[in-house]
């Protein structure tokens, strides 16, 4: 059985099967890039790095909506895309009897770069919300994975390694300048707290968060 969310097709399998969602912009594991280096694909797990158009990168983040979306569906979870505009939530989970929202979800994805990990902005370090959770989907791996992580967690992290990466000298012992910017890594190059390397790992695909939400 087949879906088609756009023009990706994408294969609805047994829950347990692994996905063969290909990520947008990259070819397969054996297409052959200039632009890659040796032994880069097949035996990596890692796409092989192409240039993307402008629409491609624009439709990255869509992507990895309707991929949670999926995954909820497969799931048996009522849910759909929120209203376009709403602050802060992009996925909206619904009670089985579909009579409130049990849990919202925003969306973060990335393919490839940024060392690992997704972009926050410093309003993420206050967002009150205790329905809230992130999805952060990494579509880099040949099947793409997802941590499903708390409010309180990221808001945590996220205001933690900012307060430490500032106060850690840079590359050529320069102060770092502040900004809005934010970063959720799997591993820092600097100690973090609670976040030292594997930290995300029992974040990974625990839908389970949602069904207590319900």
């Amino acid at each position: 059985m087949h879906a088609v969310i756009g023009r990706v097709k994408i294969k609805l399998g047994h829950e347990d099967e692994p996905l063969n969602s290909q990520p947008i912009g990259v070819p397969s594991p054996d297409a052959k890039s200039p632009t890659s280096p040796p032994g880069r694909g097949r035996h990596t797990g890692r796409m092989a790095r192409v240039e993307r158009t402008k629409l491609e990168k624009s439709l990255v983040g869509p992507a990895g909506e309707h991929y949670v979306l999926y995954q909820l569906y497969r799931r048996g979870f009522l849910a759909s895309l929120a209203p376009p505009g709403t602050p802060e939530v992009d996925v909206l989970v619904l009670s089985t009897d579909g009579e409130r929202v049990a849990a919202t979800i925003q969306v973060k994805t990335r393919t490839r770069g940024g060392e690992g990990g997704w972009q926050l902005n410093v309003k993420h370090e206050s967002i009150a919300d205790d329905r809230l959770l992130y999805a952060f989907v990494d579509m880099e791996p040949e099947h793409p994975v997802t941590f499903i992580v708390p409010n309180g967690v990221v808001a945590r992290t996220v205001k933690a390694s900012h307060a430490i990466w500032l106060a850690t000298p840079g590359r050529h012992g320069q102060a770092h300048n502040d900004s809005k910017m934010r970063n959720l890594r799997p591993s820092y190059p600097y100690p973090v707290p609670g976040c030292e390397p594997g930290w995300l790992q029992p974040y990974r695909e625990t839908w389970k968060l949602l069904r207590s939400a319900e």
